[in-house]
């Protein structure tokens, strides 16, 4: 199962990858089994999915410019891109870092994921909540799978799968994430295992590996025909699996999960402003840029100037021999 290249920026991108061959925006056409097929995923904190959804189809999509303004001023979006491939498995997966930072300071504790390409918008999908009113439990998102529909190469929709909580004890659950507005569900890692609050290490950094589970992975799937009347094969094998059994994500909560079937939170809010705080502290140490912390390290400084070493000193020119003696007759 390939991961896709990935890109995490903000919308002022999109006018620079307008003419890239990632830029999710660019007009539609057919394309067959194979090809590179880039997709937007955009996060949005604060805003609840009803909202989000009506706001998108009264602007016509993610690729309004005068939308995106209005998401980026008004609540903070970013943008995810990924580039797929036709009728392959994909694991989506974004930085935890990545995910944390783009709703620092919410003002509702919550961040909704909206997958597009072109005109075709998928509904909203909640990806981390600490807002039980809104989402019944809270946490982020482990898994969930997308499944893109095709008609002979032409998308026609994005729709999330319904991944259930039976592995995080159910509907009723504190850990199971509900969105209503796409009819799904969601196991979640608590927000309790997500903060440094409770690490163990001094030097703890979002950025770690232990925090990998509280990253969504998104299954990528695709159903219909290709370009060329080909019938799509992954997206029936979604279908019939639970994507918690095909993402290697699943097989670090598995243990966990059974053991939390009956957490119950002692204090959301609270946990919720751990993660805050986790937010501003290293957000601050990496300089205010998302990805700071992805950042290779800076290359070794020149060794010291050093006066260039002495010429050699030239051998000294060797004395004539002396002259043959005379001959005697």
């Amino acid at each position: 199962m390939a991961r896709c290249v990935f890109l995490f920026a903000a919308f002022a991108m999109l006018a620079s990858l307008s003419y890239s061959m990632y830029d999710p925006c660019q007009p539609l056409s057919p394309i067959s089994r194979g090809d590179a097929f880039p997709l937007g995923l955009v996060l949005v904190p604060s805003i609840s999915a009803s909202y989000l959804a009506n706001l998108t189809v009264s602007n016509g999509g993610i690729c309004n410019t005068t939308f995106q303004n209005f998401l980026i001023a008004n609540y903070n979006a970013s943008l995810a891109i990924f580039n797929l491939r036709m009728d392959r498995l994909q694991v989506l997966k974004m930085p935890f870092p990545d995910i944390v930072f783009s709703m620092y300071m919410a003002s509702h504790p919550q961040l909704s994921a909206v997958a597009f390409r072109g005109n075709v918008t998928s509904q909203p999908v909640y990806i981390a909540s600490g807002n039980t009113s809104e989402t019944n439990g809270a946490g982020f998102m482990v898994s969930t799978a997308l499944l893109l529909r095709f008609d002979l190469g032409q998308l026609q929709y994005l729709q999330w799968y319904d991944m259930t909580c039976n592995e995080c004890g159910g509907v009723r659950s504190e850990l199971c994430i509900h969105s209503n507005q796409a009819s799904v569900q969601a196991c979640a890692t608590p927000l309790t295992s997500c903060t440094c609050a409770n690490s163990t290490s001094s030097n703890c950094s979002l950025a770690d590996d232990v925090f990998d589970v509280c990253s969504t992975a998104i299954n990528a799937a695709w159903l219909g025909t290709d370009s060329k009347s080909a019938v799509m094969r992954t997206g029936p094998q979604v279908q019939r699996l639970n994507a918690y059994s095909i993402t290697s994500l699943f097989n670090q909560a598995r243990d966990k999960f059974m053991e939390l079937k009956d957490f119950v939170y002692s204090n959301v809010v609270s946990s919720w402003n751990d993660i805050n705080q986790d937010a501003l502290n290293q957000y601050t140490s990496f300089e205010g840029g998302l990805s700071q912390y992805a950042r290779s390290s800076l290359p070794s400084p020149p060794p010291s100037s050093s006066p260039p070493p002495s010429p050699p000193v030239p051998s000294p020119i060797p004395q004539s021999p002396p002259p043959p003696p005379n001959s005697t007759s």
